[in-house]
């Protein structure tokens, strides 16, 4: 029942996501469709990519070339890992944060720009977000099954 409400989900997305057009959330129940021209690298960049567990199949879904915390109270292996993505040459910090609040994150990656990954910093260092409408992912499948 789980694949079939995932493939459900993959597929309303799917269409939603048309084309180089992107759907810009402004809360949980409204959106607008912007177009998006796909932009082409200059060069290849280094890009440090961090998540809290492997615990669950969405995380398991985003695993490759990514390191994991070992769960979500693991704030200081974060924060160690952090320090191996500055040592690597990291240009830039993808955070899939294991904790709401990220103590001295400005301090620790200086000049490094933070992406957040699904889930929310609240952090005015963070640059932007990739993350997911959490009420669509649970209504569609819900709305598709009544």
């Amino acid at each position: 029942m789980r694949v079939l409400l995932f493939l459900l989900l993959s597929l309303f997305m799917l269409s939603a996501f048309s084309g180089d057009n992107l759907l810009r959330w402004h809360d949980a129940q409204h959106y607008t469709v912007q177009a998006s021209t796909p932009l082409k690298a200059k060069r290849a960049w280094k890009l440090c990519a961090l998540y809290p567990s492997l615990k669950d199949s969405y995380w398991l879904s985003l695993n490759y070339g990514m390191q994991e915390a070992g769960g979500y109270s693991q704030l200081a292996t974060q924060q160690a890992q952090i320090d191996q993505c500055k040592q690597w040459g990291a240009e830039a910090i993808l955070l899939g944060s294991s904790t709401t609040s990220f103590p001295d994150l400005q301090k620790q990656v200086a000049n490094l720009p933070v992406i957040e990954l699904v889930n929310a910093l609240d952090d005015p260092l963070v640059k932007s977000r990739v993350g997911v409408p959490w009420f669509q992912m649970g209504y569609q499948p819900g709305r598709y099954l009544v």
